[in-house]
């Protein structure tokens, strides 16, 4: 492969301290397009194809110039209504393989650069991607979402899915004719296992088979060097029947119901001490704490529309939590510093009511926060369509 005919694209990913939701784009810097240069370098290396074409009529590709059959090879490639793409070699010197599918616009498969395996599910406009922690890493997650992400299928963005623009047949036929390499101007005819071929060659030895009986269609291409290569085009015209995943998730959806997590066990802290010493200051500090809710939801911002039965609870468990802060607040109001109030009084009954009324608040808002991340968990973990 040459690695010069690789271009990629980077993205400006936000850093880990922008907000959820949009906090955690998937895709964020260099390492982001690694697969789109392995899909890329892989595709100028190799490729062979079926097809009994023993015997048949010639399609005439012998008689053309080296660049007229290059051409009608994309052509035919992008025409092809389902291929088979697997093979393997070095892109950027490191072992790479691919075993892709493609079909009416839709498509599927793995791509592995080194040990990290990445599948890519495409089906119309969405992209859906799916990797280990090395694999997400490969792809630009950003690392503090490589727990929550790991081994999950993920629908992307489109802003995501841009950055794999390579995962398709339009940019294979592409890079089948782009080169820095001049091509030879004749074609020589050979067969390639049984199968008549003209063949195409470039200065720099690489090489492509292209059908010469039936469709253009490219059947084989070899590159050598520093980063030789070969790639299998095979199941021209096979009914491969892809679909999408049967349970996604989003990143960003990740991200906010990390946030919900996280913002539970914050409320949470302050009440799991083993004794409570309630003085003013600790009923003070115990309202700032469940008041945190309704600031923090805010802040973390409203999620997909699937997950609007998650936010609706975390909502009324906001709202809850509220009242208990207004309670907690006027508890301590009516307590001296150290807590303390004369028994008998009125200060006594506000502060026990306030008391009471917070304790419940704080613990029937948990539940609610409970629930919504079980929800939530049932949402993305459910099969889709």
């Amino acid at each position: 492969m040459n690695n010069d005919q690789v271009v990629t694209e980077t993205s400006s990913g936000a850093g880990p301290d922008r907000r959820p939701p949009r906090s955690s784009g998937l895709i964020r810097g260099p390492g982001g397009v690694a697969v789109v240069a392995v899909l890329v370098a892989l595709s100028v290396t190799g490729c062979s194809g079926d097809g009994d074409g023993a015997g048949a009529p010639s399609n005439g590709l012998e008689d053309e110039t080296a660049a007229q059959v290059l051409q009608d090879a994309a052509a035919a490639l992008i025409a092809a209504e389902g291929v088979h793409v697997s093979g393997a070699g070095i892109a950027d010197g490191a072992p790479a393989r691919v075993d892709l599918r493609f079909q009416d616009g839709s498509s599927d498969g793995t791509v592995t650069l080194e040990e990290a395996q990445v599948e890519i599910t495409r089906v119309g406009e969405e992209t859906y991607v799916k990797g280990d922690e090395a694999a997400l890493g490969t792809l630009g997650v950003q690392p503090e979402m490589h727990g929550l992400a790991a081994n999950r299928w993920l629908r992307l963005t489109p802003q995501e899915s841009s950055e794999l623009a390579g995962f398709s047949l339009d940019s294979f036929a592409r890079q089948l004719t782009t080169s820095e390499s001049p091509l030879e101007r004749e074609v020589e005819q050979t067969e390639l296992d049984g199968v008549p071929v003209v063949v195409i060659s470039r200065q720099d030895g690489a090489k492509l088979y292209v059908a010469n009986a039936g469709p253009a269609y490219p059947l084989r291409a070899e590159s050598e060097g520093a980063d030789p290569g070969r790639i299998d085009f095979t199941d021209y015209g096979a009914d491969f029947q892809i679909s999408a995943p049967p349970g996604y998730v989003e990143l960003d959806e990740l991200v906010w119901l990390d946030a919900i997590t996280k913002l539970h066990a914050k409320i949470d802290e302050p009440f799991m001490a083993s004794e409570i010493n309630l003085t003013r200051a600790t009923m003070v500090a115990l309202g700032s704490a469940v008041g945190e809710c309704s600031r923090e939801l805010a802040r973390i911002g409203s999620p997909t529309e699937r997950l609007q039965p998650v936010h609706a609870l975390v909502a009324q468990a906001c709202a809850q939590y509220d009242e208990g802060a207004q309670c907690f607040d006027t508890a301590a109001g009516a307590s001296d510093e150290s807590g303390a109030v004369v028994v008998g009084t009125p200060e006594e009954r506000t502060q026990a009511d306030g008391l009471d009324c917070g304790f419940a608040a704080q613990g029937n808002a948990g539940n609610l926060l409970t629930q919504a991340e079980a929800k939530g968990k049932e949402i993305t973990n459910a099969p889709v369509g």
